[in-house]
């Protein structure tokens, strides 16, 4: 049995010596592997073409080792073999470092360039060791199939027809002398045409799958964004019927003590008043807890959007009698975007409010809706003091404003509804005096 000492030394060795490989493993990584998935589509293909690569070069190592102890390649070839393959490592360290501290300034030229390079290479080692009679001869058809999958299509094209003159280069051209005149044989020819023939098959194929598998990630990635769209206005939703709920009570029993009040007090200003402010709270907790729920997202209908707007404003307009507001729409004639309606029609009231109050309630508003693509923008300017800067750097947090009276809810409101919907919202200014806010929306969830 050891002693305690003696086994905590041991330990204390071991852990020394996993804490300095662990090191040296980072550091390794750190030279010799690039980071993958990088945002950048062609940067990531760069580095998976740099992992690549390493399993080239350890596999070009393995087969070239054992041919030459086999002795299908001479000794006087292997120093020179050997260098090719050293020096196409020391570049892919070079290259891995490069992105690993991100210097890339091209990356669509810079992968063609690489793919030439571990082109190159393998002609050399090719040419060097039988040429096309080499067994391992079918490697360069994978070159073609990564640069069909890699490349987009115009670099594609110049990257097959190098790879057509290299294996032209590669391939035993014999030439039959006549007299003054001079024959290539046929057969060569046609051994090199039915070659590139091959090689633009596995570059078409691998292209097109590859664009077909991008289109598919695409609508992948557009599918995943609209169901976390319709998850943020079902919650919305949820958290509406339950702030709802929750109020219910209380002013059901104020409308109890108003109406026992309003009896013995029918004449009173007061009460009617306060009434009219409790029948505002309800129809507001109403629309709260009518917002749409996940099952009738997926279903929504069509909105009419130039009748539902127009109605809208001459609603809105009868709050704000001195306010005159004037609708444009441009090259629009007829939309019928799949929106939420209570949505549109709370940020469309929060934001005519705010250019209201601006306005002092006495200014000119502009309504103008337009389309771009697949977005409905809808734009409000007024003639008001502008945006604050405050709120301008704000945008999208609450309890913001410069109004006395305000609460800083507005904006905030409209910017959580326009990014649950997929959507976006921007403060401008307007010319020559005033702000402008547009809203950005697409027209189908």
């Amino acid at each position: 049995m050891q002693h305690p000492l003696t086994e905590l030394r041991i330990s204390n060795r071991w852990t020394r010596l996993r804490s300095t490989l662990s090191l040296i493993g980072q550091g390794v990584s750190s030279w010799l592997l690039p980071p993958l998935r990088s945002p950048d589509e062609y940067q990531d293909r760069l580095a998976w073409l740099a992992l690549l690569r390493w399993v080239m070069i350890a596999g070009q190592l393995a087969c070239v080792t054992m041919a030459i102890r086999l002795e299908f390649v001479t000794l006087a070839l292997a120093p020179l073999i050997y260098s090719l393959i050293t020096v196409l490592g020391l570049l892919n360290i070079w290259a891995c470092r490069r992105l690993q501290r991100g210097l890339l300034r091209n990356p669509t030229v810079e992968l063609l360039a690489w793919l030439l390079v571990d082109w190159c290479q393998l002609v050399l080692l090719l040419s060097l060791n039988g040429g096309i009679s080499n067994p391992f001869y079918p490697v360069v058809f994978v070159h073609a199939i990564l640069g069909g999958a890699l490349l987009p299509r115009q670099l594609g094209w110049a990257f097959l027809t190098i790879l057509g003159s290299g294996l032209y280069l590669l391939n035993p051209v014999v030439y039959v002398f006549h007299g003054s005149q001079t024959f290539v044989r046929l057969s060569a020819l046609v051994g090199w045409l039915i070659q590139f023939g091959v090689l633009t098959a596995a570059w078409s194929i691998a292209g097109a799958l590859s664009r077909r598998l991008l289109q598919f990630r695409v609508r992948a990635e557009a599918l995943s964004v609209r169901q976390q769209h319709l998850q943020r206005v079902h919650l919305l939703g949820a958290l509406g019927a339950g702030v709802a709920h929750e109020f219910a009570t209380p002013l059901n029993t104020m409308r109890l003590r108003l109406d026992r009040l309003r009896r013995r007090y029918e004449q009173d200003d007061d009460v009617q008043m306060a009434l009219r402010a409790l029948e505002q709270c309800e129809q507001r907790l109403r629309q709260i807890a009518a917002l749409p729920a996940k099952s009738d997202l997926d279903r929504l209908a069509p909105l009419e959007l130039k009748p539902y707007l127009e109605k809208l404003c001459q609603s809105w307009c009868r709050s704000w009698q001195n306010i005159h507001l004037q609708m444009q729409w441009v090259a629009v004639d007829h939309l019928a975007p799949r929106l939420p309606e209570l949505v549109l029609r709370q940020a469309m009231k929060n934001l005519l409010d705010n250019a209201a109050q601006a306005t002092q309630g006495q200014g000119q508003i502009t309504l103008s809706v337009a389309q771009d693509k697949d977005r409905l923008l809808l734009e409000i300017s007024d003639n008001g003091p502008g945006w604050p800067m405050t709120v301008q750097s704000h945008l999208g947090e609450p309890f913001v404003t410069t109004r006395e009276a305000g609460t800083g809810l507005g904006l905030y409101t409209v910017s959580m509804l326009a990014e649950a919907l997929g959507g976006s919202i921007e403060l401008l200014d307007n010319s020559p005096q005033g702000a402008r806010v547009r809203l950005c929306l697409p027209l189908t969830l």
